[in-house]
């Protein structure tokens, strides 16, 4: 069996005049629905769009996936977008590669490895066989928080629950000096979906639904910061 895991994941990017109450009001919501092109569970089997056919791994090595639903985002748009891009620019492939692992959609772990690294959080499955999701302040793509805790256990993911994490962060600089102030805001909402004794490919038309947003909680995480 595979088990399956969704990410909701919103985020923004702001300056100071932009990051004011309203704004933070707004982005906690996000409608009662996303549309996913992601895949979806059926009969115990996880439909996945078949252009993702080459990233997934053979069902024998396969111990875990993940879905990120990533809002006011298409996984399919940009890579045509970057396709675009570097032939007009004559750039290599692997810029094209290095664009798309900024937004991932699709994660697939091996079964030998029981950490499973998702950006600024990651899955650690234990020796008894439950899935425990960890904050991870050094992998962090939003520049999110300042904290002593670099690793932390937020707690078990358990099916038909769902786990919210909010947190925030700020910038003043980029590589070369000194900027106008920046805000970031994250929101993650995780779920273990369930397991599956296998995976179906089909065409990208047949894949396309509504995923509800969650309206309760197994538990809320707010790590947000109050900046000025």
């Amino acid at each position: 069996m595979i088990p399956v895991f969704h990410i909701f994941l919103k985020s923004a990017t702001v300056t100071k005049t932009g990051y004011t109450p309203e704004f933070r009001k707004s982005f906690l919501d996000w409608g009662s629905s996303v549309r996913s092109e992601l895949g979806y569970i059926e009969n115990n089997r996880l439909i996945l769009p078949d252009y993702w056919k080459d990233q997934v791994p053979p069902v024998v090595r396969t111990g875990g996936i993940v879905l990120q639903d990533i809002l006011g985002y298409s996984g399919r748009e940009r890579q045509r977008e970057l396709e675009l891009e570097v032939r007009r620019r004559f750039l290599p492939e692997w810029y094209l590669r290095s664009q798309m692992e900024h937004n991932r959609e699709l994660y697939c772990f091996n079964k030998q490895n029981r950490k499973w690294p998702l950006g600024m959080l990651s899955i650690e499955k234990s020796e008894e066989g439950t899935f425990d999701l960890f904050v991870d302040f050094l992998e962090n793509p939003y520049l999110i928080y300042e904290s002593p805790r670099v690793h932390y256990r937020i707690g078990t993911l358990k099916k038909g629950e769902s786990i919210e994490i909010r947190a925030n962060g700020k910038s003043d600089f980029t590589m070369t000096g000194r900027k106008q102030r920046t805000y970031y805001e994250v929101r993650y909402i995780i779920q273990y979906l369930g397991d599956v004794q296998g995976i179906d490919f089909r065409p990208f038309k047949g894949i396309t639904i509504d995923r509800e947003i969650p309206e309760t909680f197994f538990r809320q995480i707010d790590l947000r910061k109050k900046y000025y």
